[in-house]
């Protein structure tokens, strides 16, 4: 999988009420359930909101200086509804760490653990694009971490 379709399913997996995940079943195949579930409802919901596409979310992702505020506030969307970030719009640790907890071990997981403290420190001027800031760091250090395992030129 791509990193880019790795960190939509990163940045989606909550539930529509904005509710946050309940803890993690023992069940792994389970965890995979809720969390597609959950991806597709809250990507819908967050979507609908802020008129945005899957397309969209991919090009804003790809563009290090995008100026599409729809796209940046869907982002803000997710995140909020998985109640991964305070009041103060800085990340919330103790949720993170359940949500991360229905992600498989993988390369992705490896990346963002090792990347937590680095993105976390991103801050825009506006609410949504510290959350563009923030997702967009986890991307960035995510594929620098792939074209370097891979040894090929990003």
């Amino acid at each position: 999988m791509t990193p880019v379709i790795i960190l939509l399913a990163f940045i989606f997996c909550h539930n529509a009420n904005g509710q946050e995940l309940p803890p993690p079943p023992n069940d792994d195949s389970r965890k995979m359930e809720i969390l597609k579930e959950s991806f597709l409802r809250t990507a819908k919901q967050c979507s609908l909101i802020h008129s945005t596409t899957t397309v969209g979310i991919i090009a804003l992702m790809m563009d290090e200086n995008s100026v599409d505020q729809d796209g940046k506030c869907f982002l803000q969307c997710m995140l909020q509804r998985y109640k991964l970030l305070n009041d103060k719009g800085s990340l919330n640790r103790d949720k993170i760490k359940t949500f991360l907890s229905y992600i498989p071990e993988s390369a992705f997981l490896k990346s963002v653990k090792t990347n937590l403290a680095d993105c976390s420190k991103e801050r825009g001027i506006l609410p949504c694009e510290t959350s563009y800031k923030l997702i967009r760091c986890f991307y960035t250090k995510a594929r620098m971490q792939n074209a370097a395992a891979r040894k090929v030129p990003m």
